[in-house]
């Protein structure tokens, strides 16, 4: 008599099944890992880029205004020419998802320290800070040292 054994047992079946959920499970979780870091990676990237183009319009405002002043103010950033009386703003940078600090070190006429923080509102974890200098050329100014 002949034994015919095509067929596959419950416990195979179970077997490679629980076998294939662990492979599945571990593939989700690496594949909404790397999305979770992709994301990351955009708003850091997104946060430097904004931190870049601010420092530019800050190192524009110092070699062009002979006296201004940097207010934090609520999450945002004001710049005053403090040159009359009054101060006149020269510009904010504001937004509603993004929060700015700016620390900047007072020192020669020809350059300043500055720090630049962003932060996200909704997540605050979520920063970038810039440390440079802003600084001015030789004769660029009315009052040369």
């Amino acid at each position: 008599m002949t034994r015919n054994q095509n067929g596959l047992t419950l416990v195979e079946v179970l077997a490679s099944l629980a076998v294939l959920s662990v492979i599945g499970l571990l593939l989700w979780n690496v594949f909404f890992q790397g999305i979770s870091y992709s994301k990351k990676a955009a708003t850091d990237t997104s946060l430097q880029q904004e931190a870049n183009q601010i420092s530019m319009k800050l190192t524009r405002i110092h070699q062009t205004s002979p006296s201004y002043e940097i207010v934090n103010n609520n999450c945002q950033l004001k710049v005053y020419n403090t040159q009359t009386d009054d101060k006149q703003l020269i510009t904010s940078f504001s937004d509603g998802k993004t929060c700015y600090t700016a620390d900047i070190e007072e020192g020669s006429d020809h350059s300043r320290d500055l720090e630049l923080t962003l932060s996200l509102k909704d997540a605050p974890g979520e920063k970038f800070t810039l440390h440079t200098t802003l600084y001015k050329l030789k004769g660029s100014s009315n009052h040369e040292n």
